[in-house]
């Protein structure tokens, strides 16, 4: 299978890549990993390919590991997500660095995802929330997920408890919040729906509920 990198527009040719903490074949067998498990050229790594990742790097991804590695908790794993995993030693700035020079996989340019309408790189939404706030919403996240790795309609469902509110309400919510139209509900679109209920209560508890207005 042949694989391509899209260079990132406007990035110098002609910069030493010498001092780089990581070799370029060895940058370059990553993105021919990622390109080869990444079956529906999507640029990222659903839940469903992650299995045949785990093939690869001779090691089971279960739930736990996919949520590690799915750092944005966008229910999906970038390049820059697994690289970041393979090569923990290696400073961020390095690695964007070696994007900019050596390019990125198919589907993961700049440009390509914006096309897609999903340019959420820098994940501005976050800078709402101070960082005890937002390690609050990742925590709530992973809990209503339970033992999937995206917070799905019947994860939601479970994690609500009927007597509170009405399966009709919480498929209309799920259906509301769903922007991206995938099968769940990102950590951003999650929320949304939190911002107006638990998060602006004065006393939280570790007992979370979902109180849709």
């Amino acid at each position: 299978m042949k694989t391509r990198t899209i260079p990132v527009a406007g990035a110098p040719t002609n910069l030493d890549d010498s001092d780089i903490p990581i070799s370029r074949a060895d940058y370059q067998q990553v993105v021919d990993c990622f390109q080869l498990i990444d079956a529906d050229h999507s640029g990222k790594l659903s839940w469903s390919e992650a299995g045949e990742l785990g093939n690869m790097l001779n090691r089971r991804i279960d739930v736990a590991a996919f949520k590690k590695l799915d750092r944005d908790r966008s229910g999906t794993i970038d390049f820059m997500e697994l690289i970041r995993c393979l090569y923990p030693g290696v400073p961020l700035r390095e690695l964007n660095r070696a994007a900019r020079l050596w390019g990125l996989p198919a589907g993961n340019s700049p440009k390509e995802v914006a096309e897609k309408g999903k340019e959420k790189v820098m994940r501005s939404w976050r800078r709402k929330y101070d960082a005890k706030s937002l390690e609050e919403l990742e925590s709530i996240y992973s809990l209503y997920c339970g033992s999937e790795p995206r917070l799905t309609l019947p994860a939601l469902r479970r994690a609500i408890p009927r007597a509170n509110v009405a399966d009709h309400v919480i498929e209309e919510v799920f259906a509301a919040h769903n922007t991206s139209g995938t099968d769940h509900l990102s950590l951003e679109e999650f929320a949304v729906i939190m911002e107006d209920s638990y998060m602006q209560q004065a006393n939280r508890r570790p007992e979370v509920e979902l109180y849709f207005q």
